[in-house]
């Protein structure tokens, strides 16, 4: 201490003249005599700090902000007690790499506005898991934002404000679930800045405020419905694109916007008038400058194009105004104002063809060659009525080629993929795989020629959601490999398959038919799953894609959700989400087909199509049905009026085992697929309640034993892969007779554990 006098040669007023710098002003000690505060603030401190500075072992407090302090800060390696460090507007001239080395008890940190050399955030910070608060504006600082400031590593930090730096990259993707209020990244002054795409904000949903101003972000927004709390948000003078999602104008918290200087294309956004919003100055791009007013309904159409190649900047750049045969690039139209040419050729696209193509009815070529598009060609295609010719050469192409009418040329060279099987959801395939311990797993790798940022950023937030999930009827994500354009999911392996394979397909496949007692248990399993992600899990989720083929079966027959390449995270209370409609036709449901609005309910529909199939052995969809038949839950619920008409409507595969009991069953859970199916949202169940009819109908979810770890299958703190292992010993360890061929009552269930295995009453392992 008085070394550090010496040092800063304080004025006389301070009061440091004692021998025992325990009596001096702004020192503080413990009952042992040793320092554990110097609160030395707004004093116009001058001169620099010794070496030695770190022998206070025992300092919990060192506030020197607003001081005049000069020179190299010195190592604080050995301060393990150190909480707070307010070192911020100064003249300090660097930072040591080692200077958060073993502070381990940091909870806030204040380096702003002081000249250092170039520095970066060191990994030795990590070590600080308890911090709250981190700042350390105007510092110089480069290089990437850690990866560790997400919320794997600081599960309490709620401030992080890193501007007026040199900083470049992305948003770190582990943002996503943290639990960060304040994020201040603004002004950098790189040379490229901090860019990519801001989609992780989706995910972020404790922020109150945002600064993203002055760097290079691209790209649109993401749906922010989650963000409850956001009152703030910044992003003036970037490069963001797209349309303003309704999730913004209607977060009912927010207070102040600035938007200016960005390539925002469709409406302009109208906001609440409680809501300060800056004058939107450079934003040309809107369709029209009259807040809330609608685009032309041609504007809109290719907005909707332009989102599955990332609205790419250089569509933002030439499309403006709100008459899309006014000069804009690639579009041609005839006399009437009809589009007739859309030419994209050789524009340096990435992604997907868009389906929304099919919506402009008057399109009579699209050339969409020389770029890097991938994923199919969408067979909506096949039904514009005019077209006369498709250009998609050289591009990156699989999957087979709609059946599109003879006068249509269609130029697919250059695609050496494209006679290819198309991947049922997303560009992959799936490997069977085994670990060193002999562990089946299922690799899920990526298609590699998928190179878009959009891509990456949706591949990592996948990782981010499904690394929160652990329930035995979600599939267990196990790892995942990230390098390069190599992309790999590691999932526990499902020797079955899918549902659908037992349910539609059983007969081709040479496999026996489902009895009502299993199709029974699936359903109760996939309940348990969805209702997890509704509102057990960490956050609640909404899937958006539940149907068969994303239900999959172990050796016993016991079903796990999967496939969660559409999963958003849900709004919170009976606050709606709109977004880009995706999923399945015959599973969706009303309001999020024609409005695309989503909250849970639109998995209970679903689900409810699911029970539907379950009894019936029939498609969501079957084109080959006589017109009022297509659509099974129009015809269910037609069946289901009259209870002759009922029994005709169940899957004959069922009816040796339909006594009265086993058809008392059926009936109720018939029922309650036509209240999952309900028309309003409002009608529908939640997940809860479907949970407690369908186990009301079997002993499944009465063990014999208390689980410790069975609240909610939730175990946070063993490694996933020994949970999975441990639920599947489990598994092996129980069993169940079936003798379902006489009633449901007599299947007499011995399950000693919720992920009991099927056993007959010979012992043997029933498939």
């Amino acid at each position: 201490m008085h070394t550090l006098k010496h040092n800063i040669n304080p004025s006389p007023s301070l009061n440091w003249s004692d021998p025992n710098p325990c009596n001096w002003a702004h020192v503080t000690c413990n009952k042992d005599n040793r320092i554990i505060a110097i609160q030395a603030n707004g004093l116009n401190l001058k001169g620099s700090l010794p070496k030695t500075l770190n022998n206070l072992t025992q300092l919990q407090l060192l506030e020197l902000q607003y001081n005049q302090l000069t020179g190299p800060l010195p190592s604080l390696t050995r301060l393990t007690h150190l909480q707070n460090l307010f070192l911020n507007n100064n003249k300090f001239t660097s930072i040591p790499s080692d200077f958060f080395d073993g502070m381990s008890s940091l909870q806030k940190v204040f380096l702003d506005h002081n000249s250092f050399d170039s520095w970066s955030i060191p990994d030795s910070l990590k070590i600080a898991s308890n911090l709250h608060i981190f700042s350390a504006t105007a510092t110089n600082l480069t290089g990437k934002i850690p990866d560790f400031f997400g919320s794997g590593t600081f599960t309490g930090l709620v401030t992080l404000r890193l501007s007026l730096n040199r900083l470049e990259g992305g948003l770190p993707s582990t943002f996503s679930g943290s639990l960060i209020k304040s994020l201040w990244l603004n002004d950098q002054k790189s040379l490229h800045r901090l860019n990519g795409s801001v989609g992780v904000l989706q995910h972020m949903t404790q922020l109150t405020e945002v600064w993203l101003h002055g760097n290079r972000f691209s790209g649109s927004l993401p749906e922010l419905w989650g963000l409850n709390h956001l009152q703030r948000l910044s992003l003036r003078d970037n490069r963001l694109t797209g349309p303003i999602p309704a999730s913004l104008t209607g977060l009912q918290s927010l207070k102040v916007v600035n938007l200016s200087n960005n390539m925002f294309q469709g409406p302009m956004p109208k906001f609440d008038e409680s809501v300060f919003v800056d004058h939107m100055i450079g934003i040309d791009s809107f369709c029209l400058k009259v807040p809330g007013k609608e685009c032309d309904s041609r504007v809109n159409m290719l907005i909707d194009v332009a989102e599955s190649v990332g609205y790419p900047q250089v569509f933002a750049e030439k499309w403006k105004g709100n008459d899309p045969c006014a000069l804009w690039l690639g579009i041609t139209c005839s006399s009437r104002g009809e589009i007739t040419v859309v030419n994209f050729r050789s524009m340096g696209l990435s992604g997907g063809i868009s389906s929304n193509f099919s919506s402009i009815k008057s399109l009579q070529r699209l050339v969409l060659a020389d770029n890097n598009l991938t994923g199919v060609i969408p067979k909506a295609l096949k039904d514009l009525p005019h077209l006369v010719e498709i250009d998609v050469s050289n591009n990156q192409l699989y999957g087979d080629v709609p059946n599109f009418k003879a006068n249509v040329t269609v130029d697919t060279s250059g695609n050496p993929k494209i006679e290819g099987l198309a991947p049922a959801v997303a560009p992959a395939v799936v490997y069977k795989g085994e670990l060193h311990d002999g562990t089946k797993i299922a690799v899920k790798r990526m298609e590699s020629s998928v190179t878009s940022e959009k891509g990456l950023d949706e591949f990592q937030s996948e990782i981010s959601v499904l690394t929160k999930f652990r329930h035995r009827n979600i599939v267990a994500l196990l790892g995942y490999c990230l390098d390069g354009n190599e992309r790999l999911l590691v999932f526990e392996y499902m020797p079955q398959g899918t549902l659908s394979r037992f349910l539609f397909n059983w007969e081709r496949e040479g496999l026996k038919p489902l009895d009502w007692a299993t199709r029974l248990v699936i359903a109760l399993d996939v309940a348990k799953g969805v209702e997890y992600l509704h509102g057990l899990a960490q956050q609640s989720f909404i899937h958006r894609d539940l149907k068969p083929s994303n239900i999959l079966l172990d050796d016993d027959m016991r079903a796990k959700v999967g496939d969660f390449g559409l999963i958003r995270l849900a709004p919170s209370g009976k606050v709606s989400l709109v977004t880009q409609l995706a999923g399945t036709f015959g599973y969706l449901a009303p309001e999020y087909a024609v409005m695309g609005r989503v909250t849970t309910k639109i998995d209970v529909f679903s689900f409810g199509v699911i029970l539907m199939e379950l009894i019936t052995g029939r498609k969501a969809l079957e084109e080959t049905q006589p017109e009022d038949s297509v659509h099974l839950v129009q015809w269910f619920k037609k069946m289901h009026i009259k209870k002759a008409t009922f029994r005709k409507a169940i899957d004959p595969c069922l009816e040796p085992y339909l006594d009265e009991t086993a058809l008392a069953s059926v009936t109720i859970v018939a029922e309650l697929a036509g209240h999952c199916c309900a028309r309003e949202s409002w009608q529908r169940p939640n997940m809860s309640h479907v949970v407690r009819v369908l186990s009301s109908l079997t002993d499944l979810w009465k063990p014999t034993e208390s689980d410790p770890d069975d609240i909610y299958g939730i175990d946070l703190e063993t490694p996933l892969p020994q949970v999975v292992k441990r639920w599947q010993a489990m598994d092996n360890q129980s069993g169940r007779t079936d003798n379902t061929r006489s009633s449901l009552n007599s299947a007499a269930y011995a399950y000693h554990d919720p992920m009991a295995s099927a056993v007959n009453s010979d012992g043997e392992n029933r498939f």
